[in-house]
């Protein structure tokens, strides 16, 4: 009796006092970013990883508050984690989903380096800030790139080809210094991959 009453105290602690590994988050980390690959397209769908994601990022700054039931070391791979995790979030929401959203150059380098994002130069030459067309599977969008020092007010136009005939758009916003910005996506329009900037302004503040 006693025997058994020493395995099931040390049980009962053992479930108290367990510690989420930094393996385990970057597990969970994994399988948004795998689940975000394949839904990129569906907006209800990322909409919920963005919460995953957050929820995520709670779950790691509890772990990090928690610091006696960790190593150095693992509180490093912690900390390395929710940059990364923050990262992903951040690039959820600028492909499309919050087209008024902005994420700094550097989040995008390192959310990147986990989804593996198809990313090509557009119109370089013409404009005082870049554009770069991201693909993933039939997804495109294009964003724009403001790699300076400078604060911008961007006025754009462009048109595209889709198959149900000509499709074009316009507009403006801010863009601040070393942050990227969403201009276009065909989620709506998926056979509408290409498009032509027919005009880009920028106005420095």
């Amino acid at each position: 009796m006693k025997t058994m009453l020493l395995t099931l105290s040390m049980l009962y602690f053992g479930i108290l006092n367990y510690t989420e590994s930094p393996s385990n988050f970057e597990s969970k980390l994994s399988n948004i970013i795998m689940e975000f690959r394949h839904e990129i397209l569906n907006l209800d769908k990322c909409e919920n990883l963005m919460q995953s994601t957050e929820s995520l990022i709670n779950e790691i700054e509890e772990s990090i508050e928690n610091k006696e039931e960790y190593t150095l070391s693992e509180l490093l791979e912690l900390k390395n984690i929710k940059i990364e995790a923050e990262a992903i979030e951040q690039l959820i929401s600028i492909l499309g989903i919050n087209t008024h959203h902005t994420m700094t150059v550097k989040e995008f380098e390192i959310a990147n380096k986990k989804v593996n994002l198809s990313i090509s130069n557009e119109f370089n030459e013409k404009y005082c800030v870049e554009i770069i067309k991201v693909r993933l599977n039939d997804y495109v969008s294009y964003i724009v790139k403001n790699n300076s020092q400078k604060n911008f007010k961007i006025s754009y136009k462009w048109i595209g080809k889709s198959i149900t005939g000509t499709v074009s758009g316009n507009g403006n916003f801010g863009l601040s210094k070393q942050s990227m910005r969403h201009l276009y996506d065909n989620r709506e329009n998926i056979s509408c991959k290409n498009i032509t900037i027919k005009e880009l302004n920028c106005k420095e503040y």
